[in-house]
């Protein structure tokens, strides 16, 4: 029951905050140092900017394995997709190559090969370049499509052991107006919850207080 109160009280504050044009509440974090207050600032930055990212499998088969990891839009090599390459085999070593790659429908090329010994694992990174995609008009990156090729090192011509394309989304962004959103509703909910504790604090001094007038 007091949950469902905690919730319905914190939905009211968030309706009151955008019905003021966003004014500030005034809570203890006001009393509290400057430097405290930029790096929860700083943190906030952060928290906006993060993408929201869940492990894609490219290709897991008895051979080999390939999973895209991480999305890492700042690298200094320009947007990088964190890759994980396992080579299952016991005796050969395999290429693992991007043979086709695209953003948002325009087709680009990372320029990605690596070698991995048999029974070995790697971390590798897949970068594009930034300035390219800008140049196409591409500022977002919605759609990432890739084909992954991975195959026996020492003999091009065999077949491939393993090869698939897929498609990484970055609707694993969290847009920066949805998470200011529920930065203020968990704001609103530890002040409801601050109130609550300081109003059962009261209520309990209170018995006291009357006992000790008695006594009196």
């Amino acid at each position: 029951m007091k949950k469902l109160v905690t919730l319905l009280l914190s939905l009211a504050l968030v309706l009151s905050l955008a019905a003021c044009g966003g004014e500030a509440t005034p809570d203890a974090s006001d009393d509290a140092p400057a430097s405290s207050q930029n790096e929860e600032s700083t943190e906030n930055d952060n928290t906006e900017n993060q993408i929201v990212f869940e492990e894609v499998v490219a290709i897991d088969n008895a051979e080999c394995a390939v999973k895209i990891t991480e999305i890492d839009p700042d690298n200094m090599w320009g947007y990088t997709l964190k890759a994980q390459l396992e080579n299952k085999s016991t005796e050969k070593t395999y290429m693992f190559s991007v043979e086709s790659a695209s953003i948002n429908g325009v087709q680009c090329d990372p320029m990605f090969a690596s070698e991995v010994a048999a029974g070995k694992k790697a971390n590798e990174e897949i970068n594009f370049s930034t300035d390219t995609l800008e140049e196409n008009g591409i500022v977002e990156y919605t759609d990432i499509e890739l084909t992954f090729k991975v195959y026996d090192s020492n003999d091009w011509s065999a077949d491939p052991v393993g090869k698939e394309t897929i498609h990484v989304y970055e609707e694993l962004k969290t847009k920066r107006s949805e998470v200011k959103e529920l930065q203020q509703i968990r704001k609103c909910i530890d002040i409801v919850e601050q109130a609550e504790q300081r109003t059962q604090e009261q209520t309990h001094q209170t018995p006291r207080r009357k006992k000790e007038d008695i006594s009196l």
